[in-house]
C-alpha cells in the first residue's frame, strides 16, 4: 500500500463516555481516514457495549490491555486519552496525544459559522452552575444555547449533532483540567476561570501545576473574565482579549461587576435585585457575576436576564433539599467533590449540622474543615480518607463517627439529629471509592433517606 494512502492507526485510551465521543467523531466527522483501537484497563468499561457497536474498531479490555508492552504504543499516529487517563500513564511522546478537548477545539473552527460563539467554563467549584446559568439566561432571551462538555452531553458528541442539524447561537463548555491539560490552546470567544483551590493534587503533583493548567483557557480566547478576589498567576492573553472583572467586594476601578446593598451592579450601576432572583443564584453570587461577564457580548436585554436569574432552578446534587423529617433538612451537595466546595456548604448553612463527608481526597489538605466546626452537631465520615478527615476534627470538638457506607450514615445521622438541624452530604471528596460518581452518590443518599424516614422523606 502507497505510504500517502495508508491509514493512519489511532488509538483511544478509556472506553467511557468521553472515549465513545471521541470514536463516535474520529469514525464519522470526515476526518483523515483511520484505524481504531479503544483500550481499557477495567474489565467491563461502562461504555463497552456500545463500543462493539461500532464498525471496524479493536477492541482491549482487562488483563488484555494491562499486559501491553510499552512499545506497543509506537505503532499509533494519535492517542487520544479519557479525562481520567493521566499523560504520564501512557508511555509516548507527547506530539502524539490528544483528547475531546483538543479535537473539540480544532473542529469547532472548522465547522462552527461565525454567527455561533464558543465560551469555556473552568474552575475548582462552580463550573457547572456557571455553564447552566450561561446557557439558561441565553435562552431566556430567545438565543439558542446549549451547555456541553463535563456538565453532560460530551462535546464531541454535540459537536457531531451540530454538524448535522444545525449549531446553536451560544456553546458553553465545561471543562476540567484533565481536558485541559491536553489542550492548551482551547479556542473560546469567551472564557473565565472562576477559583482555584486544592483539587486533583494526587494527578497534577502542586497547585502551581494545576493553576496553570486552567489559566492556559485563556490562552487562545477572545474575551477573558477574571475574579479579581482571586490571587491569580499572571494571565498571558491575547491582544485582543478584553478583561471582565467581577468580585464580590467593594467594587474598585479595576472591577466591573460588584455587589452593593442587595443589588449586582455593573460598573457601580445597580441592575439586578438579588432578593428577586431564585434562591439557586442568591446561593452563588459571584457565580451569578462570573456569568452575566461571559454574557456580556450578547444582546441580552436588562428584562430577560432578570427573568432567567429569577427561574433558573440550579442542579441536582447541588445542595438540593432530597427529604424532611421530624424537623430535620436532608440536603444532598454530593457534586462538592473537594473541600473548598464542602466549606462554602458548611459555612451557608445555618448552624447546627450534622455533616456527611469522605471518599477520595485527591491530595487534598482537609484542614480548612475545621473552620466550619461551629456549624457541625457531629460528623459522620466514610470511604478511602475517611481517617484523614477525623484526624483533622479531632482537634475541634465535633463529635467524628466513621461508617461503612451511606445508609450507616444517613442512620447515625438520624439518630444524632433533633428538630431544626439540617443533614448534609457534601464530602469534600471523589465519589470513586464507593460509587461510579457524584450522581450515583447523590441518588445513594435520597435512597437511604428515604427509607430510614419514610418515602419522600416527609
Amino acid at each position: 500500500m502507497n505510504n500517502a494512502t495508508a491509514k493512519e492507526q489511532r488509538l483511544i485510551v478509556g472506553m467511557g463516555a468521553s472515549g465513545l465521543s471521541l470514536a463516535s467523531y474520529w469514525q464519522h466527522s470526515g476526518a483523515t481516514p483511520c484505524n481504531l483501537t479503544a483500550v481499557d484497563d477495567r474489565t467491563n468499561p461502562p461504555k463497552q457495549q456500545e463500543f462493539k457497536q461500532l464498525p471496524q474498531i479493536d477492541l482491549h479490555v482487562g488483563e488484555n490491555f494491562r499486559h501491553w508492552q510499552p512499545e506497543r504504543y509506537a505503532q499509533y499516529q494519535r492517542i487520544a486519552l479519557s479525562p481520567g487517563v493521566a499523560p504520564t500513564d501512557i508511555n509516548t511522546t507527547a506530539e502524539k496525544l490528544t483528547n475531546d478537548a483538543d479535537c473539540f477545539s480544532r473542529a469547532w473552527r472548522q465547522w462552527a459559522p461565525a454567527t455561533s460563539q464558543l465560551w469555556a467554563v473552568t474552575g475548582t467549584n462552580g463550573k457547572s452552575t456557571v455553564t447552566a446559568l450561561a446557557a439558561h439566561l441565553a435562552n431566556s432571551a430567545g438565543i439558542t444555547a446549549e451547555a456541553v462538555g463535563n456538565i453532560g452531553e460530551p462535546m464531541l458528541t454535540a459537536l457531531l449533532r451540530w454538524q448535522q442539524h444545525g449549531f446553536p447561537q451560544v456553546a458553553v463548555v465545561e471543562l476540567s483540567s484533565f481536558q485541559l491539560e491536553l489542550a492548551a490552546q482551547f479556542y473560546s470567544d469567551a472564557a473565565v476561570v472562576l477559583n482555584v483551590s486544592d483539587d486533583h493534587l494526587d494527578r497534577h503533583g502542586s497547585l502551581q501545576h494545576y493553576a496553570a493548567i486552567k489559566y492556559s483557557i485563556y490562552a487562545a480566547s477572545k474575551r477573558i473574565v477574571v475574579n479579581k478576589l482571586m490571587t491569580a498567576p499572571a494571565i498571558a492573553a491575547s491582544a485582543a482579549a478584553t478583561s471582565y472583572c467581577m468580585s464580590a467586594a467593594t467594587p474598585n476601578a479595576d472591577v466591573d461587576w460588584t455587589v452593593q446593598a442587595g443589588w449586582i451592579c455593573y460598573q457601580g450601576t445597580p441592575r439586578y435585585r438579588l432578593a428577586a432572583m431564585s434562591p439557586a443564584c442568591q446561593n452563588y453570587v459571584e457565580l451569578v457575576l462570573a456569568t452575566l461577564a461571559l454574557s456580556e457580548s450578547l444582546p441580552l436585554s436588562t428584562a430577560a436576564i432578570t427573568a432567567g436569574l429569577a427561574s433558573f432552578a440550579g442542579l441536582a446534587h447541588r445542595q438540593q433539599q432530597v427529604g424532611q423529617h421530624a424537623g430535620v433538612c436532608y440536603v444532598d451537595d454530593s457534586k462538592a467533590t473537594n473541600v473548598e466546595a464542602a466549606l462554602f456548604a458548611l459555612l451557608q448553612s445555618k448552624p447546627r449540622v450534622i455533616w456527611l463527608g469522605g471518599g477520595i481526597g485527591k491530595g487534598q489538605d482537609f484542614s480548612p474543615l475545621a473552620q466550619a466546626a461551629t456549624q457541625m452537631q457531629a460528623a459522620i465520615v466514610f470511604g478511602a480518607d475517611a481517617a484523614a478527615i477525623r484526624n483533622v476534627l479531632a482537634a475541634t470538638e465535633v463529635p467524628c463517627y466513621v461508617v461503612e457506607n451511606m445508609e450507616q450514615a444517613v442512620q447515625q445521622a438520624q439518630q444524632l439529629a433533633t428538630a431544626g438541624d439540617t443533614v448534609l452530604l457534601s464530602p469534600a471528596c471523589s465519589s470513586l471509592d464507593m460509587f461510579a460518581n457524584y450522581k450515583a452518590r447523590g441518588v445513594a443518599f435520597a435512597h437511604a433517606v428515604a427509607a430510614q424516614c419514610g418515602e419522600g422523606g416527609q
